[in-house]
């Protein structure tokens, strides 16, 4: 029996009302109990769980409204002086807050509290200084807010796919035609025939690379048919120790660029445009007027551990 609660449809205003009847629609279907005395209505502005959510103009905003900033004020004075009173109410509460107005960067100072709050080791130092950040930031009016870029064509995402076949020892990344480009190709020859996680991880690796080179202003989705490197990517670890060494080198050159965004989906074998590529099958039709791309596995990629033989 799965229990769910607080469940919300946050969505733009002009299609705020389809969005609740489709989630209405949802919930029926895997039999969720709704107290409909709680339903809120479609509204362009409303407040979420101490949060305001204004969807009123072309920005996503989202404050923390008066009451909630100084309840969570005073919770954090009455622990100042006494870091036993730390649970992990008071952390998720403030870990919420924290990561809806500033990301994932905003829980930094939180995680030491989560862990003073779990029982585990953390200077008394450490956790004093991460109470007096979290104080200045729910201290003055106006509460902290954090506007959401508009969405626009500058950010409209470029999307690509990656694929490997053990067979031709090949890997290769696909873009279909967008943002007034061409569709883009490219396939590298390995040499590797043996290890099929490692082979497309490579090819998720060169699929960023490739592309972000190609269109740096861009975010990426960058669909794979292997969840096994999905996964690696996503978690930064694996149980294969060489795929570690891969993620930890992928990483490692990541980090060197300027900041970029990613994200990483899943697409079906036989849906992937990449799979006929990487076997060498170029008689497709989205090949039809498509540039083949120049590209080369990272320098990383010519570790020996990894048996990679190919262009480098």
């Amino acid at each position: 029996m799965a229990y769910m609660d607080d469940y919300f449809a946050v969505e733009c205003v002009h299609s705020a009302s389809d969005a609740q009847q489709f989630f209405s629609f949802l919930n029926e279907l895997i039999g969720a109990e709704i107290k409909h005395e709680k339903d809120v209505p479609p509204s362009a502005a409303l407040v979420l769980l101490g949060l305001q959510i204004d969807l009123s103009t072309n920005d996503f905003t989202v404050t923390v409204t008066p009451d909630r900033r100084l309840k969570l004020r005073e919770h954090l004075l009455r622990i100042q002086s006494d870091h036993d009173r730390i649970d992990s109410k008071l952390t998720g509460k403030l870990s919420f807050c924290c990561e809806a107005l500033y990301g994932r960067s905003g829980r930094g100072p939180v995680r030491l509290l989560i862990r003073k709050a779990a029982g585990l080791p953390v200077a008394d130092d450490l956790v004093s200084q991460a109470i007096s950040l979290l104080v200045d930031i729910f201290a003055s009016p106006p509460p902290c807010a954090y506007p959401l870029a508009d969405l626009n064509t500058r950010l409209q995402p470029y999307i690509c796919y990656a694929d490997a076949a053990t067979s031709t020892g090949k890997i290769a990344v696909y873009g279909p035609p967008q943002l007034g480009l061409s569709a883009l190709y490219s396939t590298v020859p390995t040499g590797l025939h043996d290890n099929i996680n490692i082979l497309e991880f490579l090819a998720l690796a060169l699929a960023i690379t490739t592309f972000h080179n190609k269109v740096p202003q861009q975010p990426l989705i960058v669909f794979s048919d292997s969840k096994v490197a999905e996964l690696a990517l996503l978690r930064g670890s694996s149980s294969s120790g060489l795929l570690c060494l891969a993620i930890h080198r992928f990483w490692l050159e990541l980090a060197r660029l300027p900041s970029f965004v990613f994200f990483v989906a899943h697409v079906k074998s036989e849906c992937n445009p990449a799979d006929a590529l990487s076997r060498n099958n170029f008689d497709v039709i989205w090949l039809n007027d498509a540039v083949l791309l120049p590209a080369s596995l990272p320098q990383w990629c010519s570790d020996p551990a990894f048996g990679v033989s190919g262009s480098l």
